[in-house]
């Protein structure tokens, strides 16, 4: 059992799942994590020229990976422990 966050690591937009795809999508720059929170189309596609002011493709950046909180698995029961804001 694993869980990842749902906030991408460059702008704190809400990720969305694509089953098809099989990856977390962000809405806010195209970026998309894989199911191991690695960022998977590539930094050199976030190296390329921003299409808008704030892009993130137009910034040299290496978005970190997603944070994977621990998991515990106890009985019926699934805790998992984030970050405190």
């Amino acid at each position: 059992m694993r869980a990842l966050s749902s906030v991408c690591t460059h702008m704190g937009c809400t990720l969305h799942f694509r089953p098809d795809w099989q990856d977390l999508r962000c809405p806010c720059h195209d970026a998309s994590f894989d199911l191991a929170g690695r960022l998977a189309n590539g930094r050199v596609t976030w190296r390329a020229q921003g299409a808008y002011p704030g892009d993130a493709r137009a910034y040299p950046i290496e978005l970190p990976d997603l944070v994977r909180p621990r998991v515990k698995v106890e009985d019926e029961a699934v805790w998992v422990w984030t970050a405190q804001a």
